[in-house]
Protein backbone atom coordinates (compact mmCIF):
# COMPACT_ATOMS: atom_id res chain seq x y z
CA UNK A 1 0.00 0.00 0.00
CA UNK A 2 1.15 3.11 -0.75
CA UNK A 3 -0.07 5.94 1.38
CA UNK A 4 0.62 9.04 -1.98
CA UNK A 5 -1.55 6.87 -4.60
CA UNK A 6 -4.57 6.14 -1.49
CA UNK A 7 -4.12 10.38 -0.67
CA UNK A 8 -4.80 10.72 -4.72
CA UNK A 9 -6.93 7.78 -5.54
CA UNK A 10 -9.60 7.94 -2.31
CA UNK A 11 -11.43 11.38 -2.92
CA UNK A 12 -11.64 10.81 -6.04
CA UNK A 13 -13.72 7.43 -5.83
CA UNK A 14 -15.74 9.47 -3.28
CA UNK A 15 -16.10 12.44 -5.54
CA UNK A 16 -17.80 9.53 -8.13
CA UNK A 17 -20.77 9.07 -6.06
CA UNK A 18 -20.64 5.43 -5.73
CA UNK A 19 -23.55 3.38 -4.37
CA UNK A 20 -21.16 1.77 -2.31
CA UNK A 21 -17.86 1.44 -1.31
CA UNK A 22 -15.49 -1.52 -0.47
CA UNK A 23 -12.13 -0.99 0.95
CA UNK A 24 -9.73 -4.21 1.17
CA UNK A 25 -6.79 -3.42 3.28
CA UNK A 26 -4.09 -6.05 4.19
CA UNK A 27 -4.84 -8.25 7.37
CA UNK A 28 -3.30 -10.99 9.28
CA UNK A 29 -2.01 -13.68 7.54
CA UNK A 30 -4.77 -16.05 6.38
CA UNK A 31 -7.87 -14.11 7.73
CA UNK A 32 -9.78 -11.31 5.97
CA UNK A 33 -9.99 -8.48 8.65
CA UNK A 34 -13.13 -6.39 8.73
CA UNK A 35 -13.61 -2.72 10.22
CA UNK A 36 -16.43 -0.99 11.10
CA UNK A 37 -14.27 2.30 11.34
CA UNK A 38 -11.31 3.74 8.90
CA UNK A 39 -9.64 6.74 9.49
CA UNK A 40 -8.22 9.25 6.81
CA UNK A 41 -4.81 9.62 8.56
CA UNK A 42 -2.62 8.59 11.56
CA UNK A 43 -1.54 5.80 10.32
CA UNK A 44 2.37 4.55 12.01
CA UNK A 45 3.69 2.15 9.89
CA UNK A 46 5.85 2.29 6.75
CA UNK A 47 4.41 1.84 3.53
CA UNK A 48 5.89 0.17 0.13
CA UNK A 49 7.86 2.85 -1.22
CA UNK A 50 9.10 3.26 2.43
CA UNK A 51 7.14 6.32 3.82
CA UNK A 52 6.08 6.40 7.49
CA UNK A 53 3.65 7.71 8.70
CA UNK A 54 1.85 9.44 10.85
CA UNK A 55 -0.42 11.34 8.05
CA UNK A 56 -2.38 13.93 8.39
CA UNK A 57 -6.05 13.62 8.45
CA UNK A 58 -8.46 13.00 11.27
CA UNK A 59 -11.80 11.91 9.61
CA UNK A 60 -13.38 8.78 10.75
CA UNK A 61 -15.58 7.60 8.15
CA UNK A 62 -17.88 4.31 9.58
CA UNK A 63 -19.95 1.69 7.76
CA UNK A 64 -23.98 0.92 7.82
CA UNK A 65 -23.44 -2.61 7.05
CA UNK A 66 -23.60 -4.93 9.65
CA UNK A 67 -20.26 -6.03 10.01
CA UNK A 68 -21.23 -8.96 12.74
CA UNK A 69 -23.51 -10.43 10.47
CA UNK A 70 -21.50 -10.12 7.36
CA UNK A 71 -17.97 -11.56 9.95
CA UNK A 72 -20.64 -14.33 10.76
CA UNK A 73 -21.51 -15.29 6.84
CA UNK A 74 -17.71 -15.53 6.31
CA UNK A 75 -17.32 -17.56 9.22
CA UNK A 76 -20.30 -19.96 8.24
CA UNK A 77 -18.31 -20.40 4.35
CA UNK A 78 -15.33 -21.41 6.62
CA UNK A 79 -12.93 -18.03 6.41
CA UNK A 80 -10.91 -17.23 8.91
CA UNK A 81 -12.44 -13.74 10.26
CA UNK A 82 -10.93 -10.56 12.03
CA UNK A 83 -13.03 -7.90 13.64
CA UNK A 84 -11.64 -5.27 15.37
CA UNK A 85 -12.83 -4.03 17.97
CA UNK A 86 -14.94 -0.98 18.68
CA UNK A 87 -13.28 2.29 17.63
CA UNK A 88 -9.84 0.34 16.81
CA UNK A 89 -8.93 0.13 13.16
CA UNK A 90 -5.38 -1.63 12.46
CA UNK A 91 -3.97 -1.81 15.97
CA UNK A 92 -0.81 0.11 15.98
CA UNK A 93 2.79 -2.02 16.93
CA UNK A 94 2.16 -5.57 16.41
CA UNK A 95 3.95 -7.28 13.63
CA UNK A 96 0.68 -9.20 12.47
CA UNK A 97 -0.66 -5.79 11.13
CA UNK A 98 0.10 -3.11 9.06
CA UNK A 99 -1.05 0.05 10.37
CA UNK A 100 -2.49 2.07 13.30
CA UNK A 101 -5.39 3.91 13.96
CA UNK A 102 -7.81 4.98 16.93
CA UNK A 103 -11.20 6.34 16.56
Amino acid sequence: MSYNIVDNLVPVLHEANYDVIIHVGVGRNGYIALEKYACSGGYFRQDITGALGPLPGGETFGTKIDVEYLEAQLQAMGYKVFLFPEGVSFLKGDDDVVCGCVR
